[in-house]
């Protein structure tokens, strides 16, 4: 793609203290977050209506500011052109994250979360925080390049450069994960998918041990 998502310096820093945190501290997000990416976004989408809001201009009579039916259907269009993206990556950052996004330390806590009959049900986007969505942005391209052109995803691009802008400009405020270490059930959970991974690595030995001792048995027997 022509045209790359650049991540300033300052939330790169914060990728990577998490990255610490999470994989040499081997500590876990405590969530849900105090500010989760839904909330983030929506404070996103709630300043570009702002900006886009139809407002009277000095010449306009302040008594009379109805906006015309033009400027009306714009806003709307906008608006709703603005809320898309916003849905769209809180869709994006659910679907990625158990595949792309987590870290090898997160996934105990998340199969626990999918395994809660009610936790399992709120989107993740509402759990999680900033901090994951900064993870990401570091796959969209890929994603994009995946299923759209680059004439459809520079658009795209260019958005998430703005919503990146905006993240950094309030990053004091939104980027505030707290974390903890792992619970008794956590623990218990990672031992149970240890075991599973050592069982499984064992027969798969076996097997291949097994299959090397035919093959050597078939070679002997026709020499």
């Amino acid at each position: 793609h022509s045209e790359k998502l650049v991540i300033p310096f300052t939330l790169k820093k914060v990728m990577v203290e998490e990255w610490e945190i999470i994989s040499q501290c081997k500590m876990v997000p405590v969530l849900p977050s105090t500010v989760t990416i839904r909330e983030a976004l929506d404070k996103y989408l709630a300043s570009k209506l702002e900006v886009i809001a139809i407002k009277p201009t000095d010449e306009q009579n302040s008594e009379n500011t109805t906006p015309s039916k033009e400027e009306t259907e714009e806003y709307k269009n906008k608006e709703l052109e603005w809320k898309n993206m916003c849905d769209g990556i809180a869709m994006f950052f659910n679907q990625a994250l158990p595949f792309r996004l987590l870290y090898r330390q997160e996934e105990t806590q998340f199969a626990l979360i999918e395994a809660d009959p009610d936790l399992s049900l709120i989107p993740k986007s509402e759990l999680y925080g900033c901090e994951h969505l900064l993870r990401l942005f570091v796959h969209l391209p890929a994603l994009l390049a995946e299923n759209l052109t680059d004439t459809e995803s520079r658009p795209i691009l260019s958005k998430l450069g703005d919503l990146i802008r905006f993240l950094q400009k309030h990053q004091s405020t939104l980027f505030t994960q707290a974390y903890r270490k792992p619970n008794e059930d956590e623990i218990r959970e990672n031992d149970r998918r240890l075991r599973k991974l050592e069982q499984k690595k064992r027969k798969q030995m076996a097997a291949a041990s097994a299959a090397v001792s035919s093959k050597k048995h078939a070679t002997d027997v026709t020499e």
